[in-house]
């Protein structure tokens, strides 16, 4: 996992670590749980292989590894980042994309591909919906997850309403 946070890739018996990995992995192990977010890795943890983590471990080293490489770095910043949310618990798939939030707000571009679109729908300025490979809409969530548009993207059918406690929409399977 050390090698993971330090920005280091393991092929084989081969490994590549820039020469600031151990500040680059101070910071990504640190950024997560300093902004309150995310805990520390699992105890016991950072010894460990980075392949022997649990899915939603080795995804939570990415996006630590990710915040390492934009800290500190000048100009203007864009965080590309596909399904983040993929193999989290719930309570880390909020935490991530909070973050995402807090990273906005901080000036950091972010462009997030996510397929659960209630957390597009709770998180997202603009949502993208995608119709064989065509833009079928680019508008803010209230506008382009419409039962319409998602029919045309995914081929199922949806009930649209408003979500109970959060100013966005909800978006359940009708079919």
């Amino acid at each position: 996992m050390r090698d993971g946070l330090s920005g280091g890739a393991r092929v084989g018996h081969v490994q590549w670590v820039r020469h600031d990995a151990g500040l680059r992995g101070e910071v990504g192990r640190d950024g997560l749980a300093v902004r309150g977010e995310h805990p520390r890795a699992p105890r016991g943890a950072e010894g460990r292989d980075i392949q022997t983590l649990s899915g939603g471990e080795q995804q939570r080293v990415h996006l630590a590894r990710t915040l390492a490489q934009l800290h500190g770095t000048p100009g203007d910043r864009v965080l590309l980042l596909d399904e983040p949310t993929a193999s989290l618990d719930l309570a880390h798939q909020h935490a991530t994309l909070r973050l995402a939030r807090d990273l906005c707000a901080e000036g950091v571009g972010v462009l997030a591909v996510l397929h659960d679109l209630n957390l597009a729908a709770q998180y997202a300025d603009r949502v993208l919906l995608l119709d064989g490979g065509q833009v079928l809409t680019c508008a803010p969530p209230d506008i382009a997850l419409t039962s319409g548009h998602i029919r045309a993207a995914y081929g199922h059918d949806v009930l649209v309403t408003r979500h109970p406690c959060l100013d966005c929409p909800l978006i359940v399977s009708a079919g």
